[in-house]
């Protein structure tokens, strides 16, 4: 666990500044608005959501291709965000929930919804980081790991009020001694913001 725990974080660790600038730019719109657009317009049309799907495919073969050009990867991942729209939220989160993805894809497709953070795709992290309904036969490391990175995610959303409310609730909910640590870490990171960040703190207690 240590070993997946410890290359989810730093890949993303080194996205984190451009996740921050990203997300700030997001939150500067009025978050209850998007909502609202997101929640009248779901993604019912399956010739859209089937061309997003292929789109997605494409983007994380080519992320893949680019492992050993960090830069490149770094714009070509800031590129494709951009191009993200309300009715493609709900699919990532379609994407992050389905254990049939690779482990690679549902990871970007949780870093792309971090990205694109709104009131609706921190709810949709939210109740996949609430959401322990793996069993023995599931990759527990993967999994506990993914939500890890998901709670790190959660704090870089504006409304910090509610995170902290849905960290809370996750301390007293998690079967997982981990996750509850890195929950009191993550609220700790949010109360104090001269505390080291909680991907840095995860990365000096993998060492």
């Amino acid at each position: 666990m240590v070993a997946i725990l410890g290359f989810l974080m730093f890949d993303y660790s080194v996205r984190r500044e451009y996740l921050i600038k990203t997300t700030q730019q997001r939150n500067a719109a009025s978050t209850e608005t998007v909502a609202a657009e997101a929640t009248a317009n779901p993604v019912s049309d399956i010739g859209l959501r089937t061309r997003f799907l292929s789109r997605f495919k494409n983007f994380t073969t080519r992320m893949n291709a680019l492992s050993e050009e960090p830069e490149q990867g770094e714009e070509f991942l800031k590129e494709f965000s951009q191009t993200i729209k309300d009715q493609d939220i709900i699919a990532l989160s379609e994407i992050l929930n389905d254990r049939n993805f690779k482990n690679d894809e549902r990871t970007l497709a949780l870093e792309l919804l971090v990205m694109n953070q709104n009131f609706t795709s921190h709810e949709l992290i939210n109740t996949f980081v609430q959401n322990e309904n793996f069993t023995a036969r599931d990759n527990q490391e993967f999994e506990i790991s993914l939500r890890a990175q998901a709670i790190e995610g959660l704090t870089l959303f504006a409304d910090k009020k509610l995170v902290r409310k849905n960290l809370e609730n996750l301390k007293i909910r998690t079967k997982h001694a981990f996750l509850h640590e890195r929950a009191d870490k993550a609220i700790q990171y949010l109360s104090n913001s001269n505390l080291t960040a909680p991907s840095e703190n995860a990365d000096a207690s993998t060492r």
